[in-house]
């Protein structure tokens, strides 16, 4: 099976998300679990670049 650069994104977004689901002090993903707010902004900056590659890539799927 062949997985295209969206599908690893997505992939790459779900890892992330259960990742910030270990630093947050709730399952809002609001706010920081005490001691873990350099992780948990770290890993918020992540998804976001994430997001911005996906949609990037779904444009470029579009168009091709």
């Amino acid at each position: 099976m062949k997985v295209n650069t969206v599908e690893f994104l997505l992939d790459l977004h779900d890892y992330f998300s259960n990742v910030l689901l270990t630093y947050s002090a709730d399952y809002l993903c609001k706010e920081a679990r005490s001691g873990y707010t350099d992780q948990f902004d770290t890993t918020k900056q992540k998804i976001a670049i994430i997001n911005r590659l996906i949609e990037q890539n779904k444009e470029e799927s579009c168009v091709q």
